[in-house]
């Protein structure tokens, strides 16, 4: 009875363990990113560094990758002499792009959080793609339908 007891106690203890490692895990993808563990290129001890050879998780991500968001990637900052007002915030803050779900954070428009990942290097692949290129993909025509249905929403 004892034993079975300690046996118990063991089991539980071994489980809420495990429950409290699963969030904190979560709890880092969140601040640091799913990737926080692969090695920064080119730093000390890192040990790959002139071996060349690729890290598949360290790698920079690009915009055929299915996790980054192709608004993102399709709404680049123009270089027009009068930037809109979301060009012009982005702009100050250092961003290379708009997030077409921060643009209403706290509002009777907001739309959640981004389902995607948020990478400046994809954006900028996408943009110096050629045209059939950029068209084959899609994401500036997922962004016009995603820009009317806010309009839709807000009218």
């Amino acid at each position: 009875l004892v034993g079975t007891y300690i046996i118990n106690c063991i089991v539980s203890s071994a489980l809420q363990a495990s429950k409290m490692a699963d969030e904190a895990r979560a709890m880092l993808d969140a601040l640091m990113g799913a990737d926080r563990n692969a090695p920064v290129e080119g730093a000390a001890g890192n040990g790959n560094s002139s071996s060349g050879a690729a890290n598949p998780r360290g790698r920079k991500k690009s915009c055929y990758d299915s996790d980054v968001c192709p608004l993102y990637c399709a709404w680049s900052l123009s270089s027009q002499e009068n930037p809109t007002w979301a060009e012009t915030v982005a702009a100050n803050e250092g961003a290379g792009g708009i997030d077409v779900f921060d643009l209403f954070t706290n509002t009777k428009s907001d739309i959640g959080a981004n389902p995607f990942r948020v990478d400046d290097h994809a954006r900028e692949e996408f943009a110096s793609l050629p045209d059939h290129e950029k068209r084959r993909l899609g994401y500036e025509e997922m962004l016009a339908r995603k820009l009317l249905d806010l309009v839709r929403q807000c009218d």
